[in-house]
């Protein structure tokens, strides 16, 4: 019985393109979550423009952290505003369901104590 032995470029050349596609699909899933962000802050932006507010401040904050966020990254936005009286108040804004959140969702807002 003769044995074939293996071709080391050959499986080197396996794990690069395994690697390669690693990389692709971590810059593809980045640029996605840029663009996410970006239409995010646009539309709430738009929508304190749309009711007499100015945003004061603006941030992303998630409620899970750990191995799974990445599948399940459903956060809330928290929003700071000032109405045209000068009055500042918070609140905290998610879009879309339960499990996904897309930024051509529903928005809801929920005012802060």
């Amino acid at each position: 019985m003769v044995t074939k032995e293996k071709d080391p470029e050959a499986v080197d050349n396996v794990g690069l393109i395994i690697l390669g596609v690693f990389v692709l699909l971590f810059a593809v899933d980045l640029c996605i979550r840029i663009s996410f962000s970006q239409r995010y802050k646009q539309r709430i932006r738009q929508w304190a423009d749309e009711n007499g507010y100015a945003v004061l401040q603006l941030a992303y904050r998630r409620p899970f952290h750990g191995m799974l966020v990445p599948f399940f990254n459903k956060g809330t936005w928290y929003v700071k505003i000032q109405d045209s009286q000068g009055g500042q108040a918070y609140a905290y804004v998610y879009f879309g369901h339960w499990l996904v959140d897309l930024p051509w969702g529903e928005m809801v807002v929920r005012w802060g104590g």
